[in-house]
């Protein structure tokens, strides 16, 4: 790739640290490479560069694009040398290599934020809230805002024991308490900190992280051991810093910490600032400037993707940010298609109205395969039921988003079947959704379970649902062949049961003793991918709790299982269809570019979002770093345009909004 002149300026700085504010489309990954190999060429050996990312992906591209390029490969350069990796990765390889000295071996793993929330539900009794919580069937709920609160803390590197001397300063009145609505959060914070330290010993008690806690623990590292920190200094002559704009300030930390004599690029763009709610720093730009004043600044401004009137429109909206700095970016393209902006009469006209929109562009541009559309909305269940819709109709579609496992009819199953195996006596509800689900008829369910009431008449102390299962002896029972092999099929897993732990039951139940993996893989329907999505997590699920516990039971498995209910799982279609089109969240956009966009459902109902505050966010009297200049009510619907914005720049060729 030929770099423009104000990206070779980029790409070829020399002194002071770089700020490179990088607009949609403007080749930022382009200078990224670049200014790689003008360090190489300026005698800076591969293994003394640092690259960060925000994600896997971004590493993978950024090497894979190195190791593809004539001139590194002219000059035989090692990219494997080279440290290119997301912040966590860079962070765990470096703390491995110092457990000696930390003392973390990290031997059990990275937890995922789902075993932390079940082990809170779980301990719920033992934290000591106050009356400032009020439990009534809501435990869940507050300890999911409980869990997400210590992170937001975490993000900024407010230890357990700083946020107790603020809320204990606060109460004894050292820190003044300006009203009624501030004493009542300070107490909110008393209660979350009782949390907080009790996670922090639970986590080393079992010696595993989160991932905040890699992030931690590598400051800690550098802040305390003077040694470890001269040598990484010492060893990266050069620190590049990618999609800086979604690094929170803990990460950028990290950086200050490990870099030395300014020799520091960070590339990114703030207009694409989107993730605060995943903790990104709003005012890490600033920071930036402040912590590097003799920084330069080098705008790439021109955009290489999108037609003019998609890039018009991007700017007018970001200009009704009153505190956004002056920025507008130029298309290069000479093309003067419309952006099409569409109000539909319902939501099923504004699946007409795109299906045909696809339908004519296919025709129009016979080069144009379906993995050249995306259909992006503000919210993933408004994107579940566009996909639904469009696969009714025959289009392919690859949907990237969420599915809860309580809505899965497959893990009911699979669930159903650990209940049995559990408590075999007491198992008539269960037992009963098994039956239904291998076909027998619901007159010979009710001639079992009737049987089976008649029975526990006279034994209370089980159900005798799966006695009666066990001799069959029922009047006028039929499916008799079927019922015998449903009974050797559980009576083979509770045997298994006796030596297997959660993890490998359920794999004997999903993937072999029973049909339902199967089953689920005859076609590749929406519904048929989330099913076998939430399948295989809950295979992880149970492999995550015995890193925790090592003598879990089944019981303790569905007790987890049950906190899990209303979480969400990652389903990603992109590796199943190559030609589909892609269906997500503007979040998940970000990174992307197709050839035809749709922003769907940007109705004034929904878009903006309305705005509600965190249930636990930084006092600005403890928060650390540069905090934003408008008020949360202001940023936020700011953030909301920014959004749109991301969408709207993912466009090559053309963009379509509606709204019904």
């Amino acid at each position: 790739m030929e770099l423009d002149p104000t990206q070779l300026s980029a790409a070829e700085h020399v002194g002071s640290p770089l700020l490179v504010t990088a607009g949609p489309g403007s080749g930022k990954t382009g200078v990224i490479l670049g200014r790689i190999k003008f360090l190489l060429n300026s005698d800076i050996e591969p293994s003394e560069i640092l690259c960060l990312t925000f994600s896997e992906k971004a590493a993978k591209d950024v090497r894979e694009r190195l190791e593809d390029d004539s001139e590194i490969k002219d000059n035989n350069v090692d990219v494997s040398e080279m440290e290119i990796s997301t912040y966590h990765a860079f962070c765990r390889k470096i703390l491995l290599e110092n457990s000696p000295s930390t003392g973390l071996a990290m031997k059990g793993g990275i937890m995922d934020r789902s075993v932390f929330l079940a082990w809170g539900v779980q301990n719920i009794d033992r934290f000591g809230f106050d009356e400032h919580v009020v439990m009534i069937n809501n435990e869940f709920e507050i300890i999911e805002k409980i869990i997400d609160g210590i992170s937001v803390f975490n993000q900024q590197l407010i230890s357990p024991d700083a946020l107790q001397k603020y809320v204990d300063d606060k109460l004894a009145g050292t820190l003044q308490i300006v009203d009624d609505t501030e004493r009542d959060y300070v107490h909110q914070l008393n209660n979350l900190v009782r949390v907080y330290k009790k996670y922090v010993e639970f986590k080393k008690e079992i010696d595993v992280m989160d991932y905040d806690d890699l992030i931690i623990e590598f400051n800690n590292l550098v802040s305390n051991n003077l040694n470890v920190k001269e040598s990484l200094q010492n060893k990266f002559k050069h620190i590049l810093i990618d999609e800086f704009q979604d690094n929170n300030f803990a990460q950028f930390e990290i950086v200050k910490k490990i870099s030395k004599d300014g020799n520091v690029t960070a590339v990114g763009d703030a207009d694409q600032n989107i993730y605060t709610f995943q903790g990104a720093y709003r005012g890490i730009f600033e920071d930036f400037r402040q912590t590097f004043p003799d920084f330069q600044e080098i705008q790439l401004v021109t955009n290489y993707r999108n037609p003019p009137n998609v890039t018009t429109l991007a700017n007018e909206l970001l200009s009704q940010d009153a505190g956004r700095a002056g920025k507008l970016i130029v298309s290069d393209k000479d093309d003067d298609t419309q952006v099409n902006v569409t109000s539909c009469s319902s939501e099923s006209s504004q699946i007409d109205y795109i299906s045909q929109q696809i339908e004519n562009q296919m025709n129009q541009n016979p080069s144009y395969n379906f993995n050249d559309f995306a259909i992006f909305t503000r919210k993933q269940e408004h994107g579940m039921q566009i996909s639904q819709k469009l696969l009714a109709r025959g289009i392919p579609i690859k949907y990237v988003g969420n599915a809860k496992i309580r809505g899965s009819a497959g893990a009911q199953v699979a669930l159903a079947f650990l209940k049995i195996i559990s408590d075999p006596t007491n198992s008539m509800i269960p037992l009963v959704r098994i039956l239904q689900y291998y076909g027998i008829s619901e007159q010979n369910i009710a001639r079992i379970s009737n049987e089976a009431v008649g029975r526990a008449r006279k034994n209370k102390e089980n159900d005798e649902m799966f006695n009666v299962l066990q001799d069959l002896s029922v009047e006028n029972l039929t499916q008799q062949t079927e019922l015998k092999e449903i009974t050797e099929t559980i009576n083979g897993l509770i045997k298994t049961s006796h030596s297997s732990l959660p993890s490998g039951i359920l794999y004997e139940i999903i993937r072999r003793r029973t049909d339902l993996y199967k089953k689920l893989s005859n076609d590749d329907s929406l519904q048929n991918f989330v099913e076998r999505s939430v399948l295989q997590d809950m295979i992880e699920n149970a492999y995550d709790l015995e890193k925790i516990n090592p003598d879990v039971e089944i019981k303790d498995f569905l007790n987890f299982q049950t906190s899990l209910t209303t979480f969400d799982v990652e389903t990603n279609r992109d590796t199943l269809n190559s030609d589909a089109i892609q269906v997500s969240t503007i979040h998940k956009s970000k990174g992307l570019q197709f050839k035809v966009v749709f922003l769907a459902d940007i109705a004034s109902r929904k878009v903006p979002m309305k705005f509600t505050r965190d249930d636990y966010y930084i006092p600005n009297d403890l928060s650390r770093g540069v905090a934003p200049q408008a008020e949360p009510g202001v940023e936020h619907r700011n953030e909301e345009r920014r959004v749109l914005y991301v969408g709207m720049t993912r466009a090559i060729d053309t963009l379509y909004i509606t709204y019904p």
